[in-house]
This record gives C-alpha cells, sequence and structure tokens, in this order.
C-alpha cells in the first residue's frame, strides 16, 4: 500500500480525536474570553479614552529610554517563556 492510498483512506474516515481536540481548543477559547472579561462594545463606547491614550503617546519623549528598553527586554522574556511553556504544555 503507498503512502497516497493510505492518505485517502484516512481522509474519508472520521477523526474523532481531531474533533475533540477542537471542541476543547473552541470550549478553552470560550472560557478564557470570560475569563479575561473581553467585551468588544466597551471598546466602542469607550473609544474617546483609546484616542486620549494614543495621543499621549505624541510627540515621542525618548529621555527615559533605558527604562522603555529595560522593559521591552522585559516583555521579549516573558513572550519566550510563554511560548517553551505552550510548546510543553
Amino acid at each position: 500500500m503507498t503512502t497516497q492510498v493510505a492518505y485517502a483512506q484516512a481522509a474519508g474516515k472520521p477523526n474523532w480525536s481531531r474533533y475533540l481536540g477542537w471542541g476543547v481548543l473552541l470550549a478553552a477559547l470560550a472560557w478564557a474570553w470570560q475569563g479575561a472579561e473581553m467585551n468588544p462594545m466597551t471598546l466602542v463606547r469607550d473609544s474617546s479614552n483609546m484616542a486620549t491614550f494614543a495621543a499621549d503617546f505624541f510627540p515621542p519623549d525618548f529621555r527615559e529610554w533605558r527604562s522603555y528598553l529595560k522593559e521591552m527586554l522585559v516583555t521579549i522574556q516573558i513572550a519566550l517563556w510563554g511560548t517553551a511553556l505552550a510548546i510543553v504544555c
């Protein structure tokens, strides 16, 4: 039996573990949505606050660049650990 034949036969059968995996992923996302208090209407309703927040970035002030660099490195470190833990778990 060739690999193509095996794939063709497997493609016709439902893969319940794949469906279960997608179901678990969607359930986790729904759970995380509520836990993170996601509310898109709040973004629309409070959009003026976002405009004020964004306006405070202009003109840019780089007098505290050492602090910014330090915090950017912490963000990268957190991202690396988060990615590593996501791969392992």
